[in-house]
């Protein structure tokens, strides 16, 4: 019998080929029963023009700020940005921030990333736009910076 901890709560206490069997904390035994992947589905509609609802954009850490990213429509919700750092931002105390021209930090406040540091930084602010309103990058790359630059991916509704 193997027992494995895993998030601190969730033990894994019995592996065969048939089931996982777990204990969450001091919840009854669940066996989850692990089965042999059938053949994939056929291919679905095809969805509605427009029904993508996303927009990515690059950024670097020399473009003008605010760095205009898209037209937000009437009536629409921004439900999620994720900000990628691909190269770290090298500049002393660089901040990086979304939103728009009444609220630069609305939709991603600069606490919310870290450009010296790789990585994806994910925000949802679950904001309505009632009219349609630009959004923007705001980034003050830092003093010295030689580099720097990712992408900004935008989910709507």
């Amino acid at each position: 019998m193997t027992e494995v901890v895993v998030n601190g709560s969730v033990k894994v206490i019995e592996v065969s080929p048939e089931a996982v069997t777990v204990i969450n904390g001091t919840a009854p035994v669940q066996v989850i029963t692990l089965g042999i992947p059938g053949p994939p589905g056929e291919q679905g509609p095809i969805g509605p023009a427009g029904g993508g609802n996303s927009t990515t954009v690059e950024w670097q850490w020399n473009v003008s700020s605010p760095f205009f990213l898209m037209t937000i429509p009437e009536g629409t919700w921004v439900e999620e940005i994720q900000v990628y750092v691909n190269t770290a931002v090298n500049g002393v105390a660089p901040t990086m921030s979304v939103g728009d021209a009444l609220d630069p930090a609305r939709l991603v406040p600069a606490i919310n990333i870290d450009p010296t540091n790789v990585g994806v930084y994910v925000t949802n602010p679950a904001y309505f736009y009632a009219v349609e309103t630009n959004i923007s990058l705001s980034i003050v790359p830092g003093t010295g910076a030689t580099q720097g630059d990712g992408l900004v991916v935008i989910l709507i509704s």
